[in-house]
């Protein structure tokens, strides 16, 4: 069973892919699919450790590539 702590973590691996972030069109309902995980559970975590949205993560990560 997949707990939300190992999602995140992978979450943060696929925020760190060059090859991820490059794809067109990519963005955080997409990257929750990747995941197997629904946005609003991923989006919970994320608000929680990093105080923003995951859009916002990804936005971020996004625009430094």
């Amino acid at each position: 069973m997949r707990t939300m702590k190992k999602i995140y973590e992978r979450f943060g691996v696929l925020m760190e892919s060059d090859e991820v972030l490059s794809r067109p069109g990519i963005d955080f309902r997409l990257v929750c699919r990747m995941l197997r995980v629904s946005p609003p559970d991923l989006d919970e975590v994320v608000r929680k450790e990093l105080g923003m949205s995951g859009e916002e993560v990804v936005g971020k990560c996004r625009s430094r590539n």
